[in-house]
């Protein structure tokens, strides 16, 4: 049924949405009725309405010595989100508290093999701006379809491109290349054994864009 469907979205489940809409299609109902009209189990049956009722869109009153329930106004869904946002709300400070003790620490993955390392290079593409320290050009030595793809990747989706490249007399021949985007740095090896290790770190990726900056700057 679809208003469970979307009752489930906000919050209830299955059964507790079974409840409250036979509730409120039929009214006032002792947790007997309520329990052999759904066909859910009687004790089942008490622990929803308790639930229901917690959660303010139901009330409980008696007919006679027994208890019997009635849906509240619809309107009260709204009053048991807003009790949901503003418990979201006091337990977020001591939520960040403790990811501030863990979110300097960086996010390391591993990329093996040649398949591997190329979705080091897709990934690079959501970004606005990556950096190259002979990436690129190994690439287009190891896997040049891939490279030309990657390159037309680029250009496509306007992303700024900035290659660090040493003085043209330079001898230096990197074993491993660098990667940055975003927050992301990753070391790739294109030689044998070819992997890749992409560390998730503002504070590395920060230190890595400042020394190269320095380097154009000298």
């Amino acid at each position: 049924m679809e208003l469970i469907k979307q009752l489930k979205k906000l919050g209830l489940n299955h059964s507790e949405s079974t409840v409250y809409l036979f509730l409120l299609q039929n009214g006032l109902s002792t947790p007997p009725i309520v329990s052999r009209q759904t066909k859910i189990a009687r004790t089942n049956c008490y622990n929803l309405l308790s639930s229901l009722e917690e959660k303010g869109i139901i009330d409980v009153t008696f007919e006679g010595k027994r208890k019997a329930y009635l849906a509240r106004n619809p309107e009260s869904i709204i009053g048991m989100l807003d009790v949901q946002r503003q418990a979201a709300l006091n337990l977020i400070p001591d939520l960040e508290g403790m990811y501030t003790i863990h979110k300097n620490k960086p996010l390391i993955k591993y990329y093996v093999g040649l398949e591997q390392v190329k979705q080091i290079f897709l990934q690079s593409l959501d970004a606005p701006q990556i950096t190259s320290i002979s990436a690129l050009k190994k690439l287009k030595i190891k896997l040049p379809d891939f490279f030309n793809y990657y390159n037309n990747q680029i250009m496509n989706r306007s992303i700024q491109l900035n290659e660090v490249k040493f003085a043209t007399n330079s001898t230096v021949d990197l074993p491993t290349s660098v990667l940055l985007w975003g927050e992301h740095c990753a070391f790739l090896s294109l030689d044998e054994p070819v992997f890749g290790t992409v560390l998730m770190s503002k504070g590395i990726s920060t230190t890595l864009r400042l020394l190269l900056n320095e380097k154009k700057s000298l």
